[in-house]
């Protein structure tokens, strides 16, 4: 997540406010990569207000559905988490394995010492 929120920023952490369990990581992350507290702040405030308007629309037009509504709702965050979470070990395993690979690129190209 924090190489997502490096390269990304903003949308990233406007993303997280959609998606439970990542509304706190993601706020811990952007405080671990040094991302301004102005940049943040604009970015979660327009997540959250889009979410909670979205939510308030979902209510208004669906209740009375609300039961049905919050058994989706809850069953799209866990997907939503789980899709995250590939992503970011993905993430990870390809950012890993390109690092991996430049190592040993860099020692081909370098002589051994002798000494």
């Amino acid at each position: 997540m924090l190489s997502l929120i490096e390269r990304h920023g903003g949308r990233a952490v406007f993303l997280a406010r959609f998606i439970t369990g990542l509304r706190v990581f993601g706020a811990l992350v952007a405080g671990m990569s040094r991302m301004s507290w102005r940049k943040y702040t604009l970015y979660s405030v327009l997540g959250g207000l889009l979410w909670a308007a979205a939510a308030i629309a979902l209510g208004y037009f669906l209740w009375a559905s609300l039961s049905l509504l919050e058994h989706w709702i809850g069953r799209i965050s866990l997907l939503l988490l789980a899709a995250a979470v590939v992503l970011v070990v993905m993430l990870r395993w390809s950012y890993r394995k390109a690092t991996r690979t430049g190592r040993d690129e860099n020692a081909k190209e370098s002589p051994p010492d002798l000494d």
